[in-house]
This record gives structure tokens, C-alpha cells and sequence, in this order.
């Protein structure tokens, strides 16, 4: 058994060398998404394939907790000066969620023993496909989203693999970027190998090699100390997705967390069946990282010096049904899986809002989009490809403070604005607004967190506009305890004119010059009733210009000043207990007439089909339903014959296609 002093020297020691690869990866990446918004995950692979380290102040956390184990059982004949490339979601395992994902490996050997790998991932510019950028909202199928790489040597004993090399060359759009990214994760697995030698000159091969086991097993139980907090119980919750990005109809995500002293299981049972749309998550049935997005904001939280290790889900269990949403099969299309995997988190805090009330917060913005912008360079036919920005929501209100502004912590809060400087420097574009956009703060005790709004301006022709993963158009995000509802998003374009016009949720959008996009993003809930904020939160935010006066008036009651400056209010407190969730408007329309009783018995009998016409299936149960019974009549028990008729309507389109 190892010293627990020595462990926890080893442990911090480990942590040191991934901050330091982190600093590689900033320091050596070509593109701006890398360098300047940090889309990127550095770690130390246990031969087991736990994450032993990983760096918590660079980087995207979000992929904390995946196992590589399937990656590395597929990584053929290591030997010392191999890194093995890939990005296949279906083979590469939990890390890599899409194609555009590149994730690097390099065994690390002392004296012929496998001590563990270094591990380098990154989100590539392009990596081919139907669109520029590759995640295009309308793929049906893996093959249209780009290159796929099964683990291969990229490097064999340090000698590039040239015809790889050429492979990834000749199917993207940004072939020099990509290379060069490429050459920034070797790099940071290289530097690993070599920070690693240094440990064991000084402590040892065996101290190190046994250190591993004991680290992963203290992360372990420092996350079943976290999850004893939870009463035992068993809570459910539902969230949505909007739509599929072909139809209006709605994608429910449905979970039931069960806790039973230091375990906690997730079932999914009951989510929608995988989709004709990016929006798959290829999960593998296993806990994967972003099943958990939601139970790694509750460890880091509650215990903030928890080991950075995937062994910290080890008292976390999943159920994810094959061929659902939350555990697509091959070959869905994956390229939008993180707009499902923020809903997946939503809805686990929902249910831990349940479970935990009063120290859980109101549901997040619920939206990150990289804005890329893709516009022709030179007379070659060639395209310029550039993430403008990563746009995300306010944060949520939670107890005893205010929801971030523009930030949304649980779950895009490590991505970094882009300067404005570099965007322009980088792509003929001009960014007119990036800013907090008014009056979208969710009202509450403790409001929700300001929305984003970005306008740029379009100099050449030709400019496409991709603004991927755009959600929270339609369904507000929820408040907590009696706070208000979060703001929904929005996308306009600015003519020549000066004529501002709607357009919704985007697949690509053409520019002319002197044209612009205007993109708002939603906001997170509020938490706690509004008539309870303090004056002097209130006036703050009137002071900082994040509320105008018909605002406050509004949602606070304020009718003015007194001469003494201080507010004048009109509203009294909250009767009762306020209401624990809090949809909004548009949420309640749905369920009246979608009702989820109703969505239930339903789903029972689609997950019955054979998978190619699940889909479909549930698209026509959609639309009958609500052409019939929509009509917010079924509050009540829903018959029997209902059910069965418009079921017979399902089969009988079916069978006729």
C-alpha cells in the first residue's frame, strides 16, 4: 500500500506535468479556437484506461470522467516513440464524442514495462464533410460529417507516418491548421513522457507506478464522501430539446437518478430514440462524461480539491438504452452531441434540484454555439474557417448569488472569448456588438445571469455564417424556488438597408458585404421570488445598465426613486411556498398538448420497433396526436382508445412508406 504522504506529493506532482502540457497545447496550437478559446484536453491514461490527472485551470473539464480503455485496446503494438491518432466517436470511445474531435496517444515504457500513456485531444477546424467546420445541422449520418480515424500511428518511433499525414491533408478544408494543431498535441504528449522521466529519476519507477492505483481509488471514495450528502431517494425530471433540426417536433431527455448512500445511478429510460440529426450522443452505454455533467458540477463543488480523475465517477452507474438518443448506434450522426449533453445536464439538475433543494441552481443557459465564420480567401476556390466566438448564455441564479453574466459555468464556463482583434485580424469580418444584452437577466432573489449578444458585419462576398447547437429559441430555461424563467435566444440579420429580419435557428447563413448577423443568446432561470431581491441588488443592476427602468417595474415592482435615491417598490411577498420549478409559458403550452403521460405510452411502443423506424414513428405519433388531441383537453387520464387510434394511424404510415 503506498505512504499517504508520498501519494498525495505524487498526486500534486502529476497534477503539475498535465498543467504543464496544458501550457504546451496554448503555447504550440495554430488555430484561434486552440490558442485563444482553449477548446482542448490534456491527461495521464492509467493502463486501464482511468484518467489518472487532469488539468482543472486549462482546458475543457467537461471531458473529466471519460474512459479510454476502448481506444486503448484498439491501439495496436505500442512501443516507445508511438502516438496514435483518432476521432472515431463509435470506436475511440467516450473522449471522442465527434469527428472534429482529434485525440492523440502515446504509450509511455520504462525499462519495457507500459506505465501508463499521455493523452491529447482538440477540436479541429475542419476536418471534411458536407459544410465548412464539419458539423453540419442537417447530417443524417456519421459519413457525412467528415474523416473518420480508427486509433492509428501517426507517429512510429518518433518518424512521422507520411501517408497518414497525407490522408488528413487531402480531406479537409484546413489542412495547414489542422497540421499544425496536430504537431501542438504531440507536443504536449511528448512533454508528459519527459516530465514523467524526471519523476521517476527522483522517486522511483515502482513509488510512481504504484502511486496510480492509490490515486484513483482515493479520487474514488472522495466522491462517494460527496455523494452521501444526497437523502436517498429516487427523483425524476424532464427536459427538451427543441427540435431535431428537420421538423419542430420536440426531443425529450427523460432521467431518474436514484441515490443510495455513497451510489448513485442515472437511468435514461423513457428518452427519446436516437435521431435522423446530429444531435445523437454516442455514449456507448458506458458512463460517459457527458451522462455526468451535472454530477461532476455537484463533486467540484462540494469537494473542490477532489483528485482531477475519472475514477471520481466510479460510485456513478448508467443506464442508457441502446438506440436512444443518449446512446446512439452506428452510424447516426454525432456532430451537435453537446447541445444534447447540456440538456442531459439539465435535466440531472433538475433532479438534483429535487433532491437537494435549496442548494442546487435554476436551470443554465443551456447553450453554447461556436459562431464560425467561413469566407472565400484568394481566387484558389480555398476558404477561410474561423470560430468568430463561442457564444453562451448567462449563468444561473443559485442560493445566495446571482447567475454569472454571458457565462454558463455548469458546463461551457472554460471556453474563452476570442479578442475581437484576432477575429478580425484573422477573417475579413467586423464585429459591431459583443456584449451583455439588457433586460435579459432572469428575475429572482438572486436573478439569473445576463445573455450575450454578438452582431458582425460581413466585408466580402461570399461569407457563410455557422452558427451550430442554437437552443433555448423556444423553451425558457427553468427558474428555482420562484424565480423567474431564463430569455430565449434569437438570430437576426441586418440587410444593407438597414432592415433587421428574423431568421431563427440557422443552418448556413450567406452574407453580402456590408451585411449582418445578430445572434442573442438565452439566459439562465432565477432563483428565488422576485419581490425578495434587495433594493440594492436591483439598483445595482439599474446603475450598471443590465435593466432598464421598465424592467424593474416590471418584475420588481419599482415605481421610481425617493429623493433620498433609494427605490420605490410596489409588490408584496411571495404567500406560500414558492414553486420549486418554474417552466415558463412556452414549456406548460407543450405539455398540454404533448402531455407526458401521454409521451410515455407512447414511447413504450416505439422502442418496440425495429431502430431505422423509430424515428419516423415518433414523428408521425407527434404530429397525429396533436392534429387530434393537441388541443390542452388531456390534463386528465388520457383513454385507452385514443392511444390505440392514432397508433393504428402510425403503423398504417408506416407500412405504407
Amino acid at each position: 500500500m503506498a505512504d499517504p504522504v508520498m501519494l498525495e506529493i505524487l498526486r500534486h506532482r502529476l497534477d503539475a506535468v498535465t498543467e504543464d502540457m496544458a501550457r504546451v497545447m496554448e503555447r504550440t496550437a495554430l488555430s484561434t479556437f486552440i490558442k485563444e478559446t482553449a477548446d482542448f484536453a490534456v491527461g495521464i491514461v492509467a493502463v486501464n484506461g482511468e484518467l489518472i490527472s487532469y488539468p482543472w485551470h486549462r482546458g475543457a473539464p467537461s471531458l473529466l470522467g471519460g474512459n479510454l480503455r476502448s481506444t486503448l485496446a484498439l491501439c495496436r503494438d505500442p512501443h516507445p516513440g508511438d502516438i496514435y491518432i483518432t476521432n472515431d466517436p463509435y470506436l475511440g470511445g467516450p473522449i471522442c464524442s465527434h469527428l472534429t474531435d482529434l485525440q492523440v496517444l502515446r504509450p509511455i515504457f520504462h525499462d519495457g514495462e507500459l506505465l501508463c500513456w499521455a493523452y491529447s485531444n482538440l477540436h479541429a477546424a475542419d476536418i471534411g464533410g458536407a459544410v465548412p467546420s464539419s458539423i453540419w445541422v442537417k447530417a443524417t449520418e456519421i459519413y457525412q460529417e467528415g474523416l473518420r480515424l480508427r486509433p492509428l500511428k501517426i507517429f512510429k518511433g518518433d518518424v512521422v507516418n507520411e501517408d497518414l499525414r497525407d490522408v488528413l491533408a487531402d480531406n479537409s478544408r484546413t489542412a495547414v491548421t489542422n497540421w499544425g494543431d496536430i504537431q501542438a498535441l504531440c507536443s504536449a504528449v511528448r512533454v508528459c513522457e519527459a516530465r514523467l522521466g524526471r519523476l521517476i529519476e527522483r522517486y522511483g519507477h515502482r513509488v510512481l507506478a504504484d502511486s496510480i492505483d492509490g490515486i484513483l481509488d482515493y479520487a474514488g471514495k472522495r466522491a462517494e464522501d460527496v455523494i452521501a450528502q444526497i437523502p436517498d431517494g429516487a427523483y425524476e425530471f424532464s427536459d427538451y430539446l427543441e427540435s431535431d433540426l428537420h421538423s419542430d417536433v420536440p426531443i425529450r431527455i427523460k432521467v431518474r437518478m436514484t441515490v443510495t448512500g455513497s451510489r448513485m445511478h442515472l437511468d435514461y429510460t423513457g428518452t427519446d430514440p436516437q435521431l435522423q440529426s446530429p444531435l445523437n450522443l454516442a455514449s456507448g452505454g458506458e458512463v460517459h462524461p457527458y451522462l455526468c455533467l451535472a454530477v461532476l458540477a455537484l463533486l467540484v463543488s462540494l469537494d473542490p480539491e477532489i483528485p482531477k480523475s475519472s475514477a471520481i465517477f466510479r460510485p456513478v452507474g448508467v443506464t442508457a438504452p441502446e438506440g436512444s438518443l443518449v446512446n446512439a448506434s452506428y452510424p447516426a450522426a454525432v456532430g451537435l452531441r453537446y447541445a444534447t449533453a447540456m440538456r442531459i445536464a439539465d435535466a440531472v439538475f433538475g433532479c438534483l434540484a429535487e433532491a437537494m433543494p435549496g442548494r442546487m441552481p435554476a436551470g443554465t443557459s443551456g447553450m453554447i454555439s461556436p459562431v464560425v465564420a467561413s469566407v472565400p480567401s484568394g481566387e484558389s476556390g480555398h476558404r477561410h474557417i474561423q470560430v468568430v466566438e463561442p457564444l453562451i448564455g448567462g449563468g444561473a441564479g443559485r442560493a445566495g448569488a446571482d447567475g454569472l453574466d454571458g457565462v454558463d459555468g455548469a458546463a461551457g464556463g472554460y471556453l474563452r472569448n476570442t479578442p475581437v482583434e484576432i477575429v478580425e485580424l484573422e477573417v475579413p469580418v467586423v464585429v459591431r456588438r459583443y456584449c451583455l444584452d439588457r433586460d435579459t437577466a432572469a428575475a429572482g432573489r438572486f436573478r439569473g445571469g445576463s445573455a450575450v449578444v454578438l452582431e458582425f458585419e460581413a466585408l466580402r462576398s461570399g461569407t457563410v455564417v455557422l452558427a451550430r447547437a442554437l437552443e433555448r429559441f423556444e423553451l425558457r430555461p427553468w427558474g428555482v424556488a420562484g424565480g423567474g424563467p431564463g430569455n430565449r435566444g434569437t438570430c437576426q440579420v441586418r440587410r444593407r438597408d438597414g432592415a433587421v429580419e428574423d431568421v431563427g435557428k440557422i443552418d448556413q447563413l450567406r452574407l453580402e458585404p456590408g451585411e449582418s448577423v445578430i445572434i442573442r443568446s438565452p439566459s439562465g432561470g432565477g432563483y428565488g421570488p422576485p419581490a425578495l431581491r434587495s433594493d440594492a441588488a436591483i439598483a445595482a443592476d439599474l446603475d450598471n445598465e443590465l435593466i432598464s427602468e421598465e424592467f424593474a417595474r416590471r418584475h420588481y415592482g419599482v415605481l421610481g426613486r425617493a429623493e433620498d435615491g433609494s427605490l420605490v417598490r410596489d409588490q408584496a411577498p411571495p404567500a406560500g411556498e414558492p414553486e420549486l420549478i418554474v417552466y415558463g409559458a412556452e414549456r406548460e403550452a407543450l405539455e398540454r398538448r404533448w402531455p407526458p403521460q401521454v409521451q410515455d405510452r407512447f414511447h413504450r411502443r416505439i422502442v418496440l420497433l425495429p431502430l431505422l423506424v423509430r424515428d419516423a414513428a415518433r414523428h408521425h405519433v407527434y404530429r397525429i396526436w396533436t392534429e387530434r388531441y393537441g388541443d390542452g383537453g388531456t390534463a386528465g387520464a388520457v383513454p385507452d382508445e385514443w392511444i390505440d387510434e392514432v397508433w393504428d394511424a402510425v403503423v398504417g404510415h408506416l407500412r405504407v412508406g
